[in-house]
């Protein structure tokens, strides 16, 4: 397990552009132009690819770099490449022996296939709940959502890190975040911001003073606010602002939001639709989104609870398209 930490952690230092168009697309030249000597060698080529394109396209931040669209694109080039390849080795023999020095492409292969499927699986089984969940309204209108987290953040947190995450573990908010939701906005190409990926300021996000409305009807539990936006790649200070709404025996948690923005005030009786606030950069985030998550008996250290929007489940990298 430390080799795949180590492996892992080298692969993330890669710069998101690299992780998730140059190397899938050298995997796809690879896959479609190598001479494989049978279709076994195909297979091991071909499997691992996909897999790893699989594990993108569910788990990548996809707004931050190349767009969300493109993983689209991918997924059609490696049925294309892959239908060129299988062509290809047609008439070869299932398997034919191979020099010693080979033999360890194929282990390496087969490495990558029982690794790969397992995150995947992770991914997917990440995506069902035995708990039973709470269902709100979307708190946007207006626009093209997508979540940048959404799952049960226990068993996989490629889909959802709050749960996982040493910091939230450290301050004991991991179990009321394991269902939680970051949500951005993106624009016709995919992206969060104008620029690319390459956000110089907060106002470059586009969700980033955004109106928040409240997603179910409840009783305002709590209101923190008066905590200044964090910069672009500045240093996290404070816990920033934000709403908790008791919903019956559920904590609705609504976070990051602009200071000076929140229009409700504790003890408040709200419905779903009601404006609560607008989206800013406060506290624990590194760049303007709402978190949103569920939990039952404290809404920092509770039991977290799933969640549903108007009966669609939140995966990542899911889109919630509102007017």
């Amino acid at each position: 397990m430390s080799l795949l930490n180590f492996l892992f952690g080298l692969f993330i230092k890669i710069p998101l552009f690299v992780q998730y168009v140059v190397v899938p697309l050298l995997l796809l030249a690879l896959i479609a132009f190598f001479k494989h000597k049978s279709k076994l060698a195909c297979l091991l080529t071909v499997i691992p690819t996909g897999l790893f394109l699989s594990l993108l396209y569910f788990t990548a931040v996809w707004e931050m770099s190349g767009g969300y669209y493109t993983r689209y694109v991918l997924a059609g080039l490696f049925v294309i490449s892959s239908a060129f390849a299988f062509f290809k080795v047609r008439k070869e023999p299932f398997f034919k022996k191979p020099k010693w020095s080979v033999w360890f492409l194929y282990g390496l292969g087969i490495f990558a296939v029982i690794v790969l499927g397992v995150l995947n699986v992770n991914v997917f089984r990440a995506y069902s709940y035995e708990e039973e969940p709470i269902v709100l309204q979307f708190p946007f209108r207006d626009g093209t959502y997508l979540i940048n987290d959404g799952g049960d953040g226990s068993i996989s947190n490629l889909v959802n890190y709050h749960y996982q995450d040493n910091g939230n573990i450290r301050r004991r908010y991991n179990r009321a975040e394991r269902y939680a939701n970051d949500i951005v906005m993106i624009d016709s190409w995919g992206f969060e911001g104008k620029n690319f990926g390459n956000e110089k300021t907060l106002e470059d996000f586009y969700i980033f003073g955004v109106n928040v409305y409240s997603p179910c009807d409840g009783v305002i539990f709590d209101v923190q606010d008066g905590y200044s936006d964090i910069p672009i790649n500045g240093k996290v200070t404070d816990k920033g602002n934000g709403v908790a709404i008791l919903v019956d025996d559920v904590y609705v948690i609504l976070w990051h939001l602009e200071k000076g923005s929140i229009v409700v005030k504790k003890g408040d009786v709200v419905k779903a639709g009601d404006l609560i606030g607008t989206i800013g950069n406060s506290g624990i985030t590194g760049a303007p989104h709402l978190h949103i998550h569920a939990a039952r008996d404290n809404y920092y250290s509770g039991e977290g609870v799933p969640i549903l929007y108007e009966g669609r489940n939140p995966i990542k990298n899911s889109l919630f398209i509102v007017e």
